[in-house]
């Protein structure tokens, strides 16, 4: 562990004495590979008796996307969903205080599952779950759809372009960023223009996850 590492673990112990009013020590400090837009820390926290196994995610000097959700709102999101009902790790702490770990972060439960695709599947032991998989999916995609996004306060989301449908605007928007990446693919083009002519009426807005995909979700032999 670098130098550095070892000062962030000690900062972060620091912080959760003061929020817990107890000593603590934390153990078995990862950082945890995959998602490029975080550093993602998993560790235990020893409190007295109890044990309790974290997860923390801070932002990188650098963000991937300029409308990337900050560590409040994804904290407030999640929160959100959690109380909801959707399958997501209860959160624990925010702190938005750049001084303790040189960014802002925030701590939820660790939960246990394999999250890598290919091992999702492939992996014979997961055989049972794949066959649950779609099913419990689809419930979760409509828990997240009925999230009322209003009485939880996250006025930060995004809305659609005033005078426009939400689908007008993602269209828009894809064209933009194509347009800015210098993209011409007669294949992306035919599908944009398509979805130009066959655009759904509008309806009443709704809760949706930017990118709900096997990768994102954790699974175990229970299924998601």
């Amino acid at each position: 562990m670098t130098p550095e590492q070892q000062t962030l673990l000690q900062n972060l112990t620091d912080y959760l004495q003061e929020q817990t009013g107890q000593a603590i020590t934390i153990t078995d400090a990862k950082p945890l590979a995959g998602g490029a837009s975080r550093d993602t820390w998993r560790f235990t926290v020893q409190q007295a008796d109890e044990k309790h196994q974290y997860v923390m995610r801070r932002d990188l000097p650098t963000q991937m996307f300029e409308e990337a959700l900050t560590r409040e709102q994804e904290f407030r999101m999640m929160d959100a969903a959690y109380k909801s009902g959707v399958k997501v790790a209860p959160v624990r702490y925010l702190c938005t205080d750049e001084s303790i770990l040189g960014s802002p972060f925030f701590i939820m439960d660790y939960v246990p599952g394999i999250s890598i695709g290919r091992k999702v599947v492939t992996l014979p032991e997961l055989a049972q779950a794949r066959q649950k998989l779609p099913g419990q999916m689809a419930q979760e995609l409509a828990a997240i759809h009925a999230l009322d996004y209003a009485a939880h306060n996250l006025d930060f989301l995004r809305m659609p372009t005033e005078g426009k449908s939400a689908a007008e605007t993602v269209l828009d928007e894809t064209y933009t960023i194509l347009d800015e990446l210098g993209v011409q693919n007669p294949v992306w083009e035919w599908a944009l223009r398509w979805a130009q002519t066959h655009m759904p009426p509008p309806n009443q807005l709704t809760f949706v996850h930017g990118d709900f995909r096997i990768g994102n979700l954790l699974v175990d032999e229970d299924g998601l």
